[in-house]
């Protein structure tokens, strides 16, 4: 007779469970309200796509993503709802510059994101096999190297631009002879840690970097766009072009 007892017990034990388990996660989610989130835009992973990530929310109930064309005005429209953490718009037109916001639903209540990611639509994928958009992640050069860079300017000013960084491991004293590739004078600039004011580079002109230490040392420096020539004068747009590194000598300075 106890153990009919126990059969009957254990589907009854298995609700008590599932209901415990549903209160739990009901009990221990946050009371906090959403928090505001800015969504990490990228514009060049393939031609033509935008593909967008934001952080996860336990406040939040579900994402509303928001997108609007660049204008003085901006109008915003829904392009994805729902769960999920990360969204690829492929409803753009090549060159239009693009607003995204993310918005978030608790409840019955909807917080509007406050600032919104940066896109483009480019014909033009980056195709690169490493990412060094910052120091921290320098390409290291030894020979020769092929990149791209952007910049595109906003309505309100804001403005999109890359840094591709690079690092040459430099015996004591030396210097190093570096030659830059591209179609127009002009269209790029490269700079060193710690400066503020660029170096305008022609075609085919050579620049150089140095190790002015005892030891040898990593030296680093980034190539950029020359925002003079990707955009006109207080126009909004901008472009996306390429270039070629040749590390040529390494020599007493």
């Amino acid at each position: 007779m106890k153990k009919n007892i126990y059969i009957l017990l254990l589907p009854l034990l298995g609700i008590f469970m599932s209901c415990s388990n549903g209160f739990y996660e009901i009990i221990s989610r946050t009371t906090s309200d959403p928090f505001d989130d800015i969504p990490v835009v990228n514009s060049f992973d393939a031609i033509n796509k935008i593909t967008l990530q934001w952080q996860q929310d336990d406040g939040s109930d579900t994402y509303i993503l928001m997108r609007a064309v660049n204008d003085t005005t901006l109008t915003y429209e829904e392009i994805y709802r729902g769960t999920n953490c990360s969204y690829t718009d492929t409803s753009v037109l090549e060159g239009t510059l693009y607003r995204y916001r993310i918005d978030k639903i608790r409840g019955d209540k909807r917080f509007n994101g406050k600032k919104a990611g940066l896109g483009v639509a480019s014909d033009i994928a980056q195709g690169i096999l490493y990412d060094n958009s910052t120091e921290e992640k320098a390409y290291e050069l030894t020979y020769k190297a092929t990149s791209s860079c952007y910049y595109y300017k906003f309505d309100d000013k804001t403005f999109m631009i890359d840094y591709d960084w690079y690092k040459v491991k430099l015996p004591a004293m030396k210097k190093a002879t570096i030659e830059i590739e591209d179609t127009v004078n002009g269209y790029f600039e490269y700079i060193l840690p710690g400066y503020t004011s660029p170096y305008v580079l022609n075609n085919k002109e050579y620049f150089y970097i140095t190790n002015n230490d005892y030891t040898e040392q990593m030296v680093y420096f980034a190539i950029r766009a020359n925002p003079d020539e990707f955009v006109t004068a207080d126009t909004p747009g901008g472009d996306i072009r390429s270039y070629k590194l040749e590390l040529t000598t390494i020599s007493a300075q």
